[in-house]
């Protein structure tokens, strides 16, 4: 009975674990929840950088590298603007990425299509202390219309 009895404890334990796990998202950079009060920054613009990695550009070439791009948000607001790619090709297309910053959360690649009623939000990013110095999230995958792979996204906090 007590083997029986040591194997569901540890199982119980190990969920509770596994569950706390999964519901933590923190940024590299320790951030001291009490001295930082999200609702004073929400009226600052944020800059975001995203660079390195490879974007779909949707055409016999399929993903490649692209320029660097820069996108400068306050809360509300949604910016679409296009992917350049960084090689020479005969396909010299560009890719379209959207983002959108609302109450304090990033959204990168978002993609809404009402004609077949899809609705990807984007990889989310939430505003934290680290932002006001600047923070890169390194090997970020999206799946939204520019599918990114393996980018770095740094955000700062304008001053």
């Amino acid at each position: 009975m007590r083997p029986f009895l040591l194997l569901v404890l540890s199982y119980f334990l190990l969920a509770c674990v596994s569950q706390q796990e999964v519901n933590r998202v923190e940024p590299a950079q320790s951030v001291n929840v009490a001295h930082f009060a999200v609702d004073d920054y929400l009226a600052k613009s944020i800059s975001v950088t995203i660079e390195k990695g490879l974007a779909d550009f949707h055409n016999i070439d399929g993903s490649s590298a692209y320029e660097p791009i820069v996108f400068v948000l306050k809360d509300g607001q949604v910016v679409t603007k296009s992917l350049v790619k960084s090689e020479g090709s005969f396909f010299n297309s560009n890719a379209k990425i959207t983002l959108r910053y609302h109450n304090g959360i990033l959204y990168v690649d978002e993609l809404s299509r009402r004609d077949i009623n899809l609705n990807y939000p984007g990889v989310e990013f939430t505003l934290n202390e680290a932002w006001l110095n600047g923070e890169t999230y390194k090997d970020v995958d999206t799946y939204g219309f520019s599918n990114l792979r393996n980018v770095n996204v740094t955000i700062r906090m304008d001053q």
